[in-house]
C-alpha cells in the first residue's frame, strides 16, 4: 500500500458516514492541514468511498485543494470496509489527558523562535482556553474576558426574559394549588383582603402580595 495523490472529485464521502462535523471543526481542520500540512492521508475502499477522514476531505474542499494524500484499501471487501469506518469513529472519539496536554504545551510556548501558534494546532476553543489558562498566556485573558462578556450578556437575556414572564396573568388555581374552597372559607379570605387592602392602600392581588411581604399588622 502506498500513498498517492487523487484529485478532490475521485474521493467520495460514504453517504451514511455517522460522524459528525461541524462547520467550526472543519475551519480549525483546515487551518491546521494550512499551517503545518497533510500528516495523515484520506483512507478509501477500492470504489474511491471513505473509509477514513471525512472531516480531512471537507477541510480540503474548505481550503480549495484539488488534490489530496489518499490511501487506497483495495485489499478490503465492501463489509470490511464499513467494519472499519466504524471501528474508526469509535476509537477516535477520546479524551486528553489535561495534564500532559499542558505539559507539553508549554514546553513548545517556551521555544522563542517557533513558527506557529496555539491558533494553528486546531484545538477547540473550549480546549484552548482550559490550555491557556493553566498557562497564564495573556492569550488567555482575553478569551476569558470574551467569555465573562458572553455570559453577562446571558444573565441580562435571561433576566428579561423573566421579567416579562413575571407579567403574564396566570389563573389562580396555578397560584393557589386548589380549585374550589368552602363559603366559610372564602367570606374569611374576603374578609382578609379587605383588611390588606386597608392596610397597604393597594388592591386585589397587590394588596395580597403585600399583606404575605409583611403579616406583622396582621397576627
Amino acid at each position: 500500500m502506498k500513498i498517492e495523490l487523487w484529485d478532490i472529485e475521485k474521493v467520495i464521502p460514504y453517504p451514511q458516514n455517522a460522524k459528525k462535523h461541524p462547520p467550526e471543526q472543519i475551519k480549525r481542520l483546515a487551518a491546521h492541514i494550512k499551517r503545518l500540512g497533510w500528516d495523515q492521508p484520506i483512507v478509501v475502499d477500492k470504489d474511491g468511498v471513505i473509509i477514513k477522514g471525512h472531516g480531512r476531505r471537507l477541510a480540503a474542499v474548505e481550503l480549495g485543494l484539488k488534490k489530496v494524500p489518499v490511501l487506497c484499501r483495495s485489499d478490503l471487501t465492501k463489509e470490511e470496509a464499513d467494519a472499519a469506518r466504524i471501528g474508526d469513529n469509535a476509537v477516535s472519539s477520546t479524551e486528553y489527558d489535561t495534564k500532559m496536554l499542558q505539559e507539553e504545551l508549554h514546553r513548545l510556548m517556551a521555544i522563542d523562535d517557533l513558527t506557529f501558534t496555539v491558533d494553528d494546532l486546531g484545538l477547540a476553543d473550549k480546549d484552548k482556553q482550559l490550555l491557556l489558562d493553566a498557562l497564564d498566556v495573556p492569550e488567555a485573558t482575553a478569551i476569558m474576558e470574551d467569555t465573562h462578556g458572553e455570559i453577562e450578556e446571558q444573565k441580562r437575556q435571561d433576566a428579561e426574559r423573566v421579567e416579562k414572564t413575571n407579567k403574564d396573568e396566570v389563573k389562580l388555581t396555578e397560584a393557589f394549588g386548589f380549585k374550589t374552597m368552602t363559603r366559610d372559607q372564602a367570606r374569611y379570605i374576603a374578609r382578609f383582603l379587605a383588611q390588606a387592602e386597608a392596610v397597604t392602600g393597594e388592591t386585589g392581588a397587590e394588596a395580597l402580595i403585600a399583606a404575605l411581604q409583611d403579616p406583622t399588622p396582621y397576627t
